[in-house]
């Protein structure tokens, strides 16, 4: 989950401020707690989750690996990407789409789209 407060006229805040957190199903189905803030322990103590740029990184939000594979499979979920591709040359855009899945440790390719290609206007 993203929470965004963004810079406004009263000048309230200097600059947008925005945080990531684990949504609310992953803190139930993982029973974490925030032990500090953006940082999520789950019953043992151990740090399970928590936003990259609290480290002084981009933003991103890290799940522990066995964590949300125990998750994934708990709960009969498959890991999803949505790979998207762009790139410009000679005056061309080109595009290419591919959904991926992670499934028992096994990353397969869901769908592969065609390339798309448009002539740029310059």
């Amino acid at each position: 989950m993203e929470y965004l407060w963004e810079k406004d006229y009263d000048n309230s805040i200097e600059e947008s401020v925005s945080y990531l957190m684990p949504s609310e199903f992953i803190v139930k189905k993982l029973g974490l707690q925030q032990g500090q803030e953006g940082y999520w322990f789950d019953n043992d103590g151990k740090l399970i989750c928590f936003n990259l740029a609290l480290e002084g990184y981009n933003t991103g939000l890290l799940l522990e690996k066995e964590a949300l594979a125990k998750l994934l499979s708990d709960n009969q979920l498959a890991l999803i990407w949505d790979i998207y591709i762009e790139k410009v040359a000679n005056k061309e855009l080109h595009e290419w789409r591919t959904v991926a899945e992670e499934k028992d440790g096994i990353i397969e390719v869901v769908n592969k789209y065609g390339e798309d290609t448009w002539k740029l206007n310059n």
